[in-house]
């Protein structure tokens, strides 16, 4: 699978953006998912609802670095973080559930 840019090096065009914008979520989802594991250290009677959020929040985090390991042409890297993110999205279904 070949991704189009609008340079022959791939350093620039859509390629390269699609990739900066993949950084930046993952950044601001890591600031949200220390947010709220901080929020579930001090909530003690109310933190049930906070271990989906963060099983979601994660499964996000790695779903968007696999696309971008994907993206890079590391399959094996891709294939890990995709399995990864589907186990955290389980576990953030069986959470809810529980709840």
């Amino acid at each position: 699978m070949d991704f189009f840019t609008t340079s022959n090096t791939g350093a620039y065009g859509a390629y390269r953006r699609s990739k900066m914008v993949i950084d930046a979520l993952n950044i601001m989802l890591a600031v949200v998912i220390v947010v709220l594991f901080v929020a579930l250290i001090f909530l003690n009677d109310r933190r049930s609802f906070l271990f989906p959020l963060i099983f979601l929040a994660g499964g996000i985090d790695n779903a968007l670095a696999a696309a971008k390991n994907f993206m890079s042409y590391n399959r094996i890297g891709g294939i890990a973080l995709t399995v990864v993110a589907v186990l955290l999205w389980l576990l953030a279904f069986i959470c809810f559930r529980i709840r």
